[in-house]
C-alpha cells in the first residue's frame, strides 16, 4: 500500500498557520538555527555537553536546553562558548 500523504514545503505550511503561530515559529527557527550550529561545533570538536558546559561555568542540562532550542542563548553566553572553544563570534544584520 502506498502512502498517499503529499510532502509539501515548510513555508508552505507555515504560511497556512495564523499570523500569531507564523511569527512564534519564526521566533524559535532563530533559537534552533543557533542550536544547531552550537551543537555542531561541539561534535566538530568531539566535546560532550558536560565538557563543554563544565568549561563555561554551566550544567549539562544548560547544554542540552540550548541545543534542543529550548533555552535563549545570550551574547554573554556566546562568547563564553566561543572562548571555551577557541572561535571568534560574529553577528551580523543583513
Amino acid at each position: 500500500m502506498k502512502n498517499k500523504h503529499k510532502l509539501i514545503k515548510l513555508q508552505d505550511a507555515i504560511s497556512q498557520l495564523p499570523l500569531k503561530q507564523q511569527k512564534q515559529v519564526a521566533q524559535r527557527s532563530r533559537f534552533i538555527q543557533i542550536a544547531i550550529m552550537i551543537k555542531n561545533l561541539r561534535k566538530e570538536l568531539d566535546l560532550a555537553q558536560n565538557d563543554l558546559a563544565r568549561q563555561i561555568g554551566k550544567k549539562r542540562e544548560f547544554i542540552a536546553r540550548i541545543e534542543s532550542g529550548r533555552q535563549n542563548v545570550t551574547i554573554e553566553t556566546l562568547y563564553h562558548i566561543a572562548e571555551a572553544t577557541n572561535k571568534k563570534v560574529f553577528l551580523e544584520f543583513k
